[in-house]
């Protein structure tokens, strides 16, 4: 693949079309696609993002910065639901098995700071 990824490579999983004012992550999964219209394989997805990213001195590979985004909304306190949408999830209990953590720890972190607060650690 080659040149920037524009909304005519994406695609509605259904297999809908897309447009610039309907090419949201909120409109429901998206797949990548070749002008042509046929899906690629998400591993030479991985090898493009990597190829990209290595240059510029990102880390990590395209499913880590998935990971490592949506943590982030997470602990910014995005709601669960919202970051299962996002995510493309078919239910808000996979988001919440594999993110929930991050909330947990972030509610220690602020029972912590509260017990600091009023003098009580």
């Amino acid at each position: 693949m080659t040149g920037i990824l524009s909304y005519r490579n994406l695609r509605p999983i259904d297999g809908g079309t897309t447009s610039p004012t309907q090419c949201s992550l909120l409109s429901g999964p998206l797949q990548v696609v070749r002008d042509a219209g046929t899906p690629l394989d998400p591993r030479n997805v991985s090898r493009w993002f990597s190829t990209l990213a290595e240059p510029s001195g990102v880390g990590g590979s395209l499913h880590a910065t998935r990971y490592t985004a949506l943590t982030s909304m997470v602990n910014a306190g995005v709601p669960m639901s919202v970051v299962s949408r996002l995510a493309g999830h078919e239910a808000i209990n996979i988001t919440i098995d594999i993110y929930g953590h991050a909330s947990e720890a972030a509610a220690r972190d602020a029972v912590g700071a509260a017990a600091v607060a009023l003098g009580l650690g």
